[in-house]
């Protein structure tokens, strides 16, 4: 984490180096507007961080030294020419368990999101019955 006094010393700073794999920008839009169209790096992210990546629907992936090609689904047959992800995620709303230390809770719920089942084993067996009888009924209907 780099605190910057201005938007033209952030500018200066990421155009001194080599082009980043991803820049995590927090403040204001207009500022991250201004060092977004005055750098080049791989994808963005505005006040989050790396919640960009897990968008099947943006390219990931760097440009020059930090890496050439995106992958994520289409994006991976257009890797010969660079789009740029940009993600904005407004700071009105900021839940204190997104953030350590995590409590027994939010790490389940983490790992529902991540890894799944997102929906408890008696809701998916509800939900399967009321597929079945659908289906069952469907058949009824078309004999």
């Amino acid at each position: 984490i780099l605190p910057m006094d201005s938007v033209d010393s952030m500018v200066e700073h990421v155009n001194a180096g080599e082009k980043p794999l991803a820049m995590y920008i927090f403040g204001q839009r207009a500022a991250a507007d201004e060092i977004i169209s005055q750098t080049s790096s791989g994808g963005v992210c505005v006040n989050d961080t790396i919640y960009h990546i897990l968008n099947p629907f943006l390219p990931f992936g760097g440009v020059g030294g930090s890496g050439v090609g995106r992958y994520h689904g289409k994006f991976g047959f257009d890797e010969f020419s660079h789009q740029r992800s940009v993600m904005y995620r407004a700071t009105w709303l900021d839940p204190a368990a997104r953030y350590p230390p995590y409590t027994e809770g939010n790490l389940k719920m983490f790992e529902r999101l991540i890894v799944g089942p997102l929906l408890p084993r008696g809701v998916k067996w509800a939900l399967g019955a009321i597929a079945a009888v659908a289906v069952a009924a469907l058949a009824v209907l078309l004999l």
